[in-house]
This record gives C-alpha cells, structure tokens and sequence, in this order.
C-alpha cells in the first residue's frame, strides 16, 4: 500500500511538472533596430524632436500636432531587462526597459519620459510614450516595426 501510494504521488508530480513546463514561455528577444513612422504626437510646446522650425508642426489652439519618425536601438537584453537608444533625426536618448513575466507587455524609460506597450508579435509592439517636463508635455502613440 505504501508503495502504490509512493508511485501514485510520483506519477502526480511528474504530470505537474510537464504540464507547468508546456506553459512557460520563451523570453522574447528584442535585440535589433525597430522604428516607428508616422509617430502621431501632441504637445504644448516645442520639444527637443519636433523643434519648431519651418516647415513646423500642425496646430490645434495651443497645441502642437506632428508625426515623427523615431528610431529604438536596443543594444542588449539579459531576461526580460533590455537598454538601448531611442532617436529622431534631431535627438536621442538612451532607453531602458523591460518585458513583463508573461512577456507580453514591454516598459521603456527615456531620459525624460516613458512609453508602456504590447508585443503584438515578433516584430511588431504597439505603444504609447508620455512625458511632462517644466517646459512642456508630450503623448505619442504608433508601431514600432523590427528592421530586418
């Protein structure tokens, strides 16, 4: 009796084990140049991408309304931490994230600011930046595209 027990608790945990190990997901990796055209951004001001020179941003009242082009390059990732440089053509910053555990959703951080996103899949996130500075405030959503 006590070795049917034995092996019928032997038999549970090793269904346990393989089931928890069909579920666990591989880390995505995101090292690689991924870019975003037609970035659509709304400010209050003029900021260090969009500048405000001719031919400048379309406006609304005091706001400001314009599409970049912006450029994320991460350089390196351990696990779900990734680092990097996020540019336009008239600056660039370093950028520091990471991966949910699930691996699905992804955070950022700039030098002013920060962006929360999804991998929609291998090559594509869906995101939103954000930042208020004392200067002036900045929401921009699009998709970020993997170069190949």
């Amino acid at each position: 009796m006590k070795n049917l027990a034995s092996l019928i608790l032997t038999v549970l945990l090793f269904q346990i084990a393989v089931a928890t190990g069909a579920h666990a997901q591989a880390i995505p990796d995101l090292k690689g140049t991924w870019v975003v055209e037609g970035l659509t951004a709304i400010s209050d001001g003029p900021t260090n991408h969009s500048g405000d020179a001719s031919p400048g941003p379309a406006t609304s009242g005091k706001f400001n309304l314009f599409e970049l082009k912006f450029t994320y390059q991460v350089d390196g990732q351990d696990g779900l931490r990734f680092w990097g440089t996020s540019s336009s053509e008239r600056d660039s910053e370093r950028l520091l994230g990471s991966l949910s555990t699930g691996g699905k959703r992804v955070a950022m951080i700039t030098d002013d600011g920060y962006a929360d996103g999804e991998l929609v899949d291998n090559d594509t996130i869906d995101f939103c930046y954000r930042h208020i500075t004392g200067k002036h405030s900045v929401v921009a959503c699009g998709l970020l595209k993997r170069q190949k």
